[in-house]
């Protein structure tokens, strides 16, 4: 089987462009699933980090003092997680 898209375009674009011509060509849509699986599909794990007893902490020590303790959550653990070939998609409040 040929590709259907060059690599040399970005991941997300060659997704978009496949699933377009999937669309687009639903009677190729076989021959179009197998290119999709062939380059995205993989095992992954995912990783939630969330500070124990956020709430508790603010009351007993105050927001800033959550805050700085938010901030050194990330900056211990965004690297760590890029160092091992993770990628971070979301950090909201205490979570990672």
């Amino acid at each position: 089987m040929g590709q259907l898209i060059p690599v040399t375009i970005p991941p997300e674009q060659q997704l978009m462009l496949l699933l377009k011509q999937r669309l687009q060509q639903p009677d190729r849509a076989h021959e179009i699933d197998a290119e999709i699986r062939d380059r995205f599909l993989q095992t992954q794990a995912i990783m939630v980090l969330d500070m124990v007893g956020f709430s508790r902490q603010t009351q007993g020590q105050g927001i800033i003092y959550t805050l700085q303790e938010i901030y050194r959550l990330r900056d211990i653990a965004v690297p760590l997680i890029e160092k091992q070939g993770g990628r971070v998609f979301k950090v909201e409040a205490d979570n990672i």
